[in-house]
């Protein structure tokens, strides 16, 4: 049985619901992230709107 794994979330800087202890990332480095199966946005700061904007 192999273990259940937990995606990897992908915070905006300023997100209320990041518990710190992992670093930032530039802009282009996130949108290869966000095309990364394990990779998520978070659900309350949902980073991918900004990521979109330009």
């Amino acid at each position: 049985m192999s273990p259940s794994r937990t995606p990897a979330l992908l915070h905006r800087g300023d997100c209320a619901a990041y518990p710190g202890g992992g670093g930032y990332i530039s802009r282009d480095d996130a949108l290869i992230a966000m095309e990364m199966p394990e990779v998520e946005p978070c659900r309350v700061c949902q980073p991918e709107k900004g990521l979109t904007q330009r």
